[in-house]
């Protein structure tokens, strides 16, 4: 189970109430639909609608009476991606370079033409098929070391310095760990299109 926070926020009583209600018409209570839309934004990798000012004369003299106005604009669909395209990916990034997660979405949004993909997760921990896949080539969007039930940070650390890759410490604390400027060594996907 993943770590639990806790998220705290101030609202006017009647703004609450009254989506409080539409939730219960929905058969939905406040903190679902907060983990709901938080997911969305993760998805979308931004907010799941259009956040404008006003766009036309009629729509800014509503705001200004004080009274809102809300135009319904659907999210873009996410593309859901089987796991093994990821792990295919990620087999293609050469020894001595990395990924992030983020490069392979966005390879995989422009091989799909579409804004948003999600890479359906379906692991199987025990399988001895993950030990032949090169987990530890892929970072965090900054270049840091992660420690998943997959790949160790230690492994991490080793397997990439063996690659040749200089890994510092870095962090308030210098216990975090990192690919010393990672940018110069990230796997350009668009070359896999010109073999």
């Amino acid at each position: 189970m993943t770590e639990q926070t806790f998220i705290q926020v101030r609202i006017d009583s009647s703004l609450k109430q009254s989506a409080t209600d539409i939730l219960n018409d929905l058969g939905m209570d406040m903190p679902n639909a907060i983990r709901m839309f938080l997911k969305r934004i993760v998805i979308e990798r931004g907010l799941p609608f259009d956040a404008k000012l006003p766009s036309t004369q009629e729509e800014a003299e509503h705001a200004e009476d004080g009274k809102s106005v809300v135009i319904y604009r659907p999210a873009k669909p996410a593309k859901i991606i089987p796991m093994q395209e990821y792990i295919d990916l990620l087999c293609k990034v050469p020894a001595g370079k990395i990924t992030r997660l983020a490069d392979i979405e966005h390879h995989l949004g422009k091989l799909y033409e579409v804004a948003h993909v999600q890479i359906e997760f379906t692991v199987n921990y025990d399988n001895p098929l993950w030990e032949g896949i090169p987990l530890w080539r892929e970072v965090s969007t900054r270049g840091m070391l992660q420690d998943t039930r997959y790949c160790s940070r230690d492994h991490q650390e080793d397997m990439l310095r063996k690659e040749g890759l200089s890994i510092v410490p870095c962090g308030s604390f210098q216990r975090s760990l990192k690919v010393d400027n990672y940018k110069d060594y990230l796997f350009d996907f668009d070359s896999l299109s010109k073999e």
